[in-house]
């Protein structure tokens, strides 16, 4: 049983290490042909600023994950664009049927949002 399960395992590997190998060449478009413009110690430094000023973490999305900047519209804005562009029919599941806004549906969602965010401000005693 040992000796069945070995070979299985033997063949799987070729087969997965052929097809990933491919026709053995690299795609060009994926090599880097520039030099690089900084040294090893400028990128550090530029690195080091960066976790500095907050714009680069290392954490749930890997090392090198900068910051989100967020979009700097509060919940119920995002909510109330959301909901106008559910209500033009622009949010679908899956490809089928999906389309673009018009430049009006746009501005649509945009008010949407503004008209969010001003009940926001009233609501929290803003005038």
């Amino acid at each position: 049983m040992k000796s069945k399960l070995a070979v299985l395992s033997l063949v799987a590997m070729t087969v997965a290490g052929s097809a990933l190998a491919g026709d053995g060449d690299f795609p060009e478009a994926y090599l880097w042909k520039g030099e690089s413009t900084k040294t090893r110690a400028e990128v550090i430094a530029e690195m080091e600023e960066a976790k500095r000023l907050g714009q680069f973490t290392v954490g749930d999305d890997g090392p090198g994950a900068f910051a989100d900047q967020g979009s700097g519209k509060s919940r119920a804005e995002v909510v109330a664009e959301l909901e106008e562009a559910q209500r033009l029919g622009l949010l679908t599941s899956g490809e089928e049927g999906a389309r673009f806004a018009t430049p009006s549906e746009e501005q649509q969602i945009a008010e949407a949002g503004r008209r969010a965010a001003e009940e926001v401000r009233v609501a929290k005693g803003g005038h």
